[in-house]
């Protein structure tokens, strides 16, 4: 391979460059490949320019030489490999200026937030992740939403947070008040944890995993009960009211509702979502 030899690279989703210097000397003979995964050998380095305006620095000859990687025959002149370097500069620069100004708008609005009548009751710090402050700043926000409710709020372990209550506002309600101090989510597809640390988690704190639960007591258990028998009530007329018990030991699941594809245990947590 010479300076100026075009290359295609699979990564990435593809990427066409040229090869604007080379360091060291070549030995594409001794390029191997163990069980075709890893490659080793060669005794050059590479850098190249991609048409995406990214480069890629002393690239090793045996990754060049790889089944990722395409060589092609022919060779961009001198004006082509200048006219590519210059348009990296230019892409580089933008993307630069774009980062900058995406933190600038993160740090005003920091500010604000920091700043902001709206929030003065909450704590403030330095903890994005720990979930320290964030569990903090929970209790309060919950205080104020549900006066006289009871939350257990705890951090499980470091940046995990459960919030605990018996009766009292739905969940919905309180996973929307606490799900602004998530900080990311978990994906299961590729087993990894994504960040997404906002401006509102630098200033009140942040989380990584929220778990958010309600225990229903007997009394709102019955009084679901009685709304779902009142709804249905030609349909369950014939299956006798169950008890609060019944529910909770699961017995339900397999009682059938006739004309509706849904057994009477479905029925009563459907109505206690909406039960507060």
């Amino acid at each position: 391979m010479s300076v100026g030899q075009r290359i295609h690279s699979l990564l990435y989703g593809g990427r066409n460059g040229i090869v604007y210097a080379i360091h060291g000397e070549q030995h594409p003979e001794g390029v191997q490949s163990l069980a075709h995964a890893v490659m080793h050998g060669g005794g050059a380095e590479f850098d190249i320019v991609f048409d995406n305006g990214t480069i890629s620095h002393r690239l090793p000859e045996c990754i060049l030489r790889g089944v990722q990687w395409r060589v092609h025959d022919d060779i961009a002149d001198a004006d082509e490999i200048a006219a590519a370097l210059a348009n990296a500069a230019t892409m580089q620069a933008t993307r630069a200026a774009q980062a900058a100004e995406t933190r600038q708008r993160a740090d005003d609005k920091r500010v604000r937030l920091a700043t902001a009548s709206e929030y003065r009751h909450l704590k403030q710090g330095d903890d994005v992740y720990s979930g320290r402050l964030a569990a903090a700043n929970i209790r309060i926000e919950l205080k104020r939403a549900f006066p006289g409710v009871k939350f257990s709020v705890r951090m499980t372990h470091y940046g995990a947070v459960s919030v605990h209550w018996t009766d009292g506002p739905r969940q919905a309600e309180v996973e929307a008040l606490c799900r602004r101090y998530k900080a990311g989510r978990f994906n299961s597809m590729e087993d990894i944890y994504e960040h997404a640390v906002q401006p509102w988690h630098h200033v009140f704190g942040g989380l990584e995993y929220l778990s958010v639960s309600r225990e229903e007591s007997a009394a709102l258990v019955a009084q679901a009960i009685d709304a779902v028998y009142a709804g249905h009530a030609a349909s369950l007329a014939a299956i006798p009211k169950p008890a609060p018990e019944q529910f909770r030991r699961g017995e339900l699941i397999h009682v059938c509702v006739p004309g509706l594809a849904r057994d009477l245990h479905t029925l009563i947590c459907a109505q206690l979502r909406d039960v507060a």
